[in-house]
């Protein structure tokens, strides 16, 4: 009698341990509960794990994929707003009869220059091309802006086209090796969505 009333006495306080448990978790598991807990982030007071759920993005997911959406909504941006202000220029100071020449001009450059950019990048560290390659644009985009005149025009309309078409293969390069081939079904579209949202 003496074991059985101690017995009963244990299992009591187990009983009891695990209705504290379950009222301090809100009637989940330990593990649901870290799930939770861990994969949900708050910002401004607010949960955002309801996005996350919407877009299939799993935990240690969020920071890269947001990082990378807002990186490509801004090369987007840039891209368009910068393409609109080469044509506007160009047609400004230069007769548009000379158009179909800059497109095939574009063509025969961007052919050359990605022929020689993979030769150039192939086994190297893609931060150290990515950084040297838009130190390269930025210095001769800031040598360029004090030049705009005679051949320089015709030289911006097509080196426009070079800065987008190396800083798109940058960003997929850089965004597979971020993410996995499963992640990047998943995550590739929702990166796209930043392009067409800018």
């Amino acid at each position: 009698k003496k074991i059985d009333h101690f017995k009963w006495n244990i299992i009591n306080e187990i009983i009891k341990w695990k209705r504290f448990k379950e009222a301090e978790l809100g009637g989940k598991t330990e593990f649901e509960y870290k799930k939770k807990k861990y994969s949900s982030i708050v910002v401004n007071g607010k949960n955002i794990s309801l996005l996350k759920k919407l877009f299939s993005i799993n935990p240690g997911e969020g920071s890269p994929t947001l990082i990378l959406f807002i990186h490509f909504f801004a090369y987007v941006a840039i891209s368009v707003t910068g393409s609109a202000a080469r044509d506007a220029y160009f047609l400004n100071m230069v007769d548009r009869k000379y158009l179909p020449l800059m497109y095939l001009a574009v063509a025969v450059v961007l052919t050359l220059v990605v022929a020689i950019y993979n030769r150039l990048s192939k086994n190297r560290d893609l931060t150290l091309i990515v950084t040297i390659s838009s130190l390269v644009f930025a210095l001769s985009l800031l040598a360029i802006q004090n030049r705009l005149e005679g051949w320089v025009i015709p030289f911006l309309y097509i080196w426009k086209d070079v800065i987008d078409a190396i800083t798109i293969i940058q960003f997929w390069l850089l965004a597979n090796e971020v993410f996995d081939p499963r992640q990047a079904k998943r995550l590739f579209g929702l990166l796209g969505a930043g392009g067409a949202l800018a």
